[in-house]
C-alpha cells in the first residue's frame, strides 16, 4: 500500500521534462539579460535585451 503511493507521487528530485525546460530556459534569459547590462556596444545591447524578453 505504501509502495503503490510512493511510486504515484514523485518526489522533490524527480524533475519532469516541462520543469527543466523551465530552468533551462530561466538560466538563458537571466544570462542574456546580464549580458545587457554588462556590454558595452549598443546595438549588442538592444539584440541581447530582445534575446532577454523573448524568454
Amino acid at each position: 500500500m505504501l509502495a503503490a503511493a510512493v511510486a504515484d507521487h514523485p518526489g522533490f528530485l524527480s524533475p519532469t521534462g516541462v520543469e527543466i525546460a523551465f530552468v533551462l530556459v530561466g538560466l538563458a534569459t537571466l544570462g542574456a539579460a546580464v549580458i545587457t547590462v554588462t556590454t558595452r556596444q549598443l546595438v549588442h545591447a538592444a539584440l541581447w535585451l530582445v534575446v532577454a524578453l523573448g524568454g
